[in-house]
């Protein structure tokens, strides 16, 4: 298992349009707590993970545009965390300089959680990996989506789970922090 300084935290794209479009399946109270505690459980972490937020930039979506409301965080950053801004689904490939510094902070493990799952968190998790690093995603709601092509949320998640698993994703349920190492 990596050392503290060994793991980075990327909490992916919770925006404001994101997780109060009504489309949106899940409570968003009940998302909100839970990515808080994920975000928590890091911050207080002994092992002191680094953290990073990332915020999506869409020109073409006005509720997605830079500055606009719906691109505000949903989660605003705690001091001194970084936001990683991208106009790719893929965290590494709008910040090509990303890999390259968490190399030398030492880091080897990422830590991955947010919105969504099929898009930005699948796509992240899959340059995580091409860039050399083990990749874990939070399970049991640390990743979320809207239902889409008849499939209901639940079961693009379970899928998207299942095929980056077989790509070498580790797939951790989360349970309010009890036992998950950062």
């Amino acid at each position: 298992m990596p050392t503290s300084s060994q793991t980075a935290f990327l909490f992916i794209d919770v925006q404001k349009s994101l997780i109060s479009d009504p489309s949106f399946p899940y409570s968003t109270p009940t998302s909100l707590s839970l990515w808080k505690s994920i975000i928590d459980s890091a911050l207080t972490s002994p092992a002191k993970p680094h953290i990073y937020f990332v915020q999506h930039n869409e020109d073409d979506d006005p509720t997605m545009k830079y500055g606009s409301e719906g691109w505000q965080l949903a989660i605003p950053p705690p001091d001194g965390v970084p936001v990683l801004h991208k106009t790719e689904g893929d965290t590494f490939v709008s910040n090509p300089g990303l890999a390259e510094e968490l190399r030398g902070k030492e880091v080897k493990r990422l830590v991955l959680a947010g919105m969504q799952s099929e898009n930005c968190v699948g796509s992240t998790a899959e340059g995580g990996l091409a860039a050399g690093f083990e990749v874990v995603l939070i399970g049991n709601g640390g990743h979320r989506t809207w239902d889409s092509g008849g499939k209901k949320a639940g079961e693009i998640e379970a899928k998207v789970e299942k095929e980056l698993e077989e790509k070498g994703v580790k797939v951790v349920k989360w349970q309010g922090g009890e036992g998950f190492v950062w």
